[in-house]
């Protein structure tokens, strides 16, 4: 019988390969046993016969509608184009392009998918005809093979339905993304409209509504002074290629530090002597933005023009549409004289940390425009006035290599003035001052407006936090030295202020975000209860937190070569692997031994080694340490234990450290020169000098005895 099976049609090997499909789900392998009695099995062919060759919604021929005007080209589209940039309209029509073939390629897996039910459905019927055949014959060896062969291909029946499914839903899909593509076209068709000069009135410039009106500006008016002076003295002067290169003046300083409120003071002064002032600006909340496949000189461009439109677009999208050629603004002020263009946030436009070829471009019209031809001047601000972006301005390398004027911000030490902004500012402490970088406009701000730092710094478009951004942060935060423009920090610079070329400082404000940012989210809360605790004036609280953090970013920085020599640690034979951060329990904190010995009963794992670990209790009153730290080479070594004690005035310790701890007292009104202690035994009293190198570039404004306009006694 066996013989007489393998001669039939159903048997072939060609047949049987056919049928075979990967993971093929037999009926042993849902853990049954296979019932190979013929006759037992012929009760079961009929109804699974009648399963799968009954009418399945699921697979009948998916029917897909295609709007007949989705494969050609509108005569109305084809003419509206002609007014629109090339670019813009390839694009357009590539991204229909796209969506139709994405709509076409799915429609052909419907139908692909669709035939591959059909061919599984004529192998079930064919394993069936063979089982039967196998049945009749009695041949319960070639039934439970074929019994089998039914199961799978019933098997390739169901992943071909789910095969079907899935196009299905591509070509629904599909079909979304080209009405999406034709409503894109659609918007895009919007006319462009060209402006020419007729269009034009310089005396219609405007700026945008002043937003910060405290009872009184602080230090606003000797910076909008320093403008003016600027351009009264520039304005006048002529470039020659060899004696004279006029400047531009710039104002820097991070986001919310009052440059916009200078810039629209200044185009209030320059109107009122009848001064030609165009201000333009960047920022998000203009009108202007660069648009894509526009040229930074297009966007430029487009936005002196539309400051210069006798009708000006009431929305944003309306100002997208204004084309205005190079040559059209420069008839337009061949004859104008003072005139000082504002450009508010040119780093959003020339961005400090990126490269383009467009920059050159844009820095050779302003220059042309702007700052060589006489009765013409350039003030602009920006978060950093160094970068690619702002060297093509300023024409290095290009033949007209010049430098910029800075103009000091606003800033006060007097906490009186800037309590004196608005009723809610009136709890200002001078540690609050501070630790808002002592700037008028973010104080103002935040106590007035709410602005919300945690929103604008997540609006920062950055990627994932590595080590290499952390280390150069840390860099950057101690010394106060500017990196590389290409390095990944870069994207940060709105949180920080340059008080000169070269340098950096970050707002204390704006470090707990990016300590959170980094992982450093014990850290971050530490940063944040600074302005919490400066409320209870003359507790010291608020000095202890400023110290915790110095002490805890130097720790961490240790992870990256540099030791700082105030933390007192031996010499390193390897880099610190691991830096943790602890709260210690109250009832913990009594001494410095205390501390240690809870320290001790924890459970250090192998790979932490070396580590340094930092102790803080929690602003518990202590007999002796305010924070410690904890260095340990291997898992045999002696624990190094360092302490100090924050004093927020100039008083000294009341007890002795205990022996083998060396203490530092960190005090906020430390003598310039500093003698051992006489009274006390295992400390260190640190001078001014050696706080403040502790504390860096960034955390020294937060020294006490810096909070005031002059030093407390």
């Amino acid at each position: 019988m066996a013989e007489e099976m393998k001669k039939r049609s159903c048997g072939t090997e060609a047949e049987e390969s056919s049928l075979k499909r990967p993971k093929a789900s037999g009926r042993e392998s849902k853990g049954g046993s296979s019932d190979k009695s013929p006759q037992k099995a012929s009760s079961r062919i009929a109804s699974d016969s009648k399963a799968q060759t009954a009418p399945d919604q699921e697979t009948r021929p998916f029917e897909v509608k295609v709007d007949a005007e989705t494969n050609k080209k509108p005569e109305a589209e084809a003419s509206s184009d002609q007014a629109r940039p090339a670019s813009s309209q390839d694009t357009d029509q590539q991204l229909r392009e796209l969506a139709v073939k994405g709509l076409a390629g799915a429609q052909a897996e419907v139908e692909s998918a669709r035939k591959e039910v059909e061919s599984a459905r004529a192998a079930v019927h064919f394993a069936e005809n063979c089982w039967r055949q196998a049945i009749s014959s009695n041949d319960g060896e070639q039934a439970s093979k074929w019994e089998q062969k039914v199961q799978e291909a019933k098997q390739k029946v169901q992943e071909a339905k789910q095969e079907v499914q899935e196009a299905e839903q591509k070509v629904r899909e599909a079909k979304q993304e080209v009405e999406k593509a034709k409503q894109e076209v659609q918007e895009a068709k919007q006319e462009v409209q060209e402006v020419a000069s007729k269009d034009f009135d310089i005396a219609a410039c405007t700026r945008p509504p002043i937003i910060v009106k405290p009872r009184t500006f602080v230090e606003l008016g000797p910076c909008k002074q320093a403008c003016l002076e600027a351009v009264r003295r520039n304005l006048p002067l002529q470039t020659e290629s060899t004696t004279v290169r006029v400047s531009p003046t710039v104002l820097s300083r991070c986001m919310r530090g009052g440059k916009t409120t200078v810039l629209m003071h200044v185009f209030d002064e320059l109107k009122n002597e009848s001064k030609n002032p165009i201000f333009i600006s960047f920022n998000g909340d203009s009108q202007i933005m660069q648009l894509k496949n526009e040229s930074s000189l297009g966007t430029m461009r487009r936005a002196i023009a539309v400051a210069l439109l006798k009708e000006k677009p009431a929305k944003r999208d309306e100002a997208a549409r204004i084309l205005c050629r190079q040559n059209v603004l420069e008839e337009y002020l061949k004859d104008k004289k003072d005139v000082v263009l504002i450009v508010d946030e040119l780093n959003v436009l020339l961005k400090p940390d990126k490269s383009d070829d467009g920059y050159a471009e844009v820095g050779a019209f302003l220059r042309e425009q702007f700052l060589d031809p006489s009765g013409r001047y350039l003030i602009f601000s920006t978060h950093i006035p160094t970068g690619i972006g702002l060297s093509h301005l300023l024409g290095k390398g290009s033949g007209s290599t010049r430098t910029a004027e800075t103009i000091k911000m606003p800033s006060s030490h007097d906490t009186k003035s800037l309590r004196n902004m608005d009723e809610k500012c009136e709890a200002l402490t001078p540690c609050e001052a501070a630790y808002y970088g002592q700037m008028p406009s973010l104080i103002y701000s935040v106590k007035t407006h709410g602005f919300n730092i945690l929103e604008r710094f997540q609006a920062i478009g950055c990627e994932e936090p590595t080590a290499a951004l952390t280390k150069c942060f840390l860099s950057e935060f101690f010394t106060g030295e500017r990196g590389e423009n290409s390095a990944p920090i870069r994207v940060f610079d709105s949180l920080t202020e340059s008080p000169a070329s070269g340098q950096i400082r970050w707002i204390p404000a704006y470090v707990a975000k990016m300590c959170s940012r980094l992982g450093l989210s014990e850290i971050a809360g530490w940063v944040e209860e600074i302005p919490k605790l400066s409320e209870r004036v003359e507790s010291g609280l608020d000095w202890e937190a400023i110290v915790l953090v110095a002490l805890s970013l130097r720790c961490v920085q240790a992870k990256y070569g540099f030791v700082h020599k105030l933390l007192h640690l031996p010499s390193m034979t390897e880099k610190v692997k691991g830096v943790s951060l602890h709260k210690v329990p109250k009832e913990n904190c009594d001494t410095p031994n205390d501390m240690v010995a809870w320290w001790k009963g924890r459970t250090i794992s192998s790979e932490a080694f070396p580590y340094i670990a930092v102790l803080s209790p929690s602003y518990a009153r202590t007999a002796v340490c305010d924070a410690m730290w904890i260095y340990q080479q291997h898992s045999t070594s002696e624990l190094v234990v360092r302490g100090l004690q924050s004093k927020l005035g100039n008083k000294v310790p009341a007890s002795d450290m205990p022996d083998g701890i060396l203490g530092l007292l960190v005090r906020g009104n430390a003598p310039a020169n500093s003698k051992p202690p006489t009274l006390r035994k295992g400390w260190e009293y640190k001078t001014a000098d050696e706080i403040r190198d502790f504390l860096g570039a960034s955390l020294s404004a937060l020294y006490p005895a810096d909070w005031f306009s002059t030093p407390r006694s």
